[in-house]
């Protein structure tokens, strides 16, 4: 095991960006060669699509294809947490601010 990987087992993990390049591709190395326990995901509704639909979405890239044939219930361990970086605390919902 890497110390990359020794470092990320059974951790939870915020993720702000997740749904652009950098962060997708983020988002699918730590799933696919780690063991986080959870990843959080912070996205924000756009053209009234809501952040679960959007979270969909972004699974529906070519780029998650491996991690569906290899490690496809890693996919579960993410969730989309609304919110927005331009927002005090985030745009979190109090809920959402106790859960990190």
């Amino acid at each position: 095991m890497s110390e990359v990987e020794r470092f990320y087992e059974d951790k939870v993990v915020f993720i702000t960006g997740g749904t652009g390049f950098i962060g997708k591709v983020l988002l699918e190395k730590l799933l696919r060669c780690t063991e986080v326990s959870k990843v959080y995901l912070l996205i924000r509704e756009k053209k009234g699509i809501s952040p679960k639909d959007r979270l969909d979405q972004l699974f529906t890239s070519k780029l998650f294809d491996t991690l569906k044939t290899v490690k496809n219930a890693a996919m579960d361990k993410v969730a989309a947490m609304t919110g927005d970086i331009d927002k005090p605390q985030l745009g979190l919902s109090s809920g959402d601010q106790d859960r990190v």
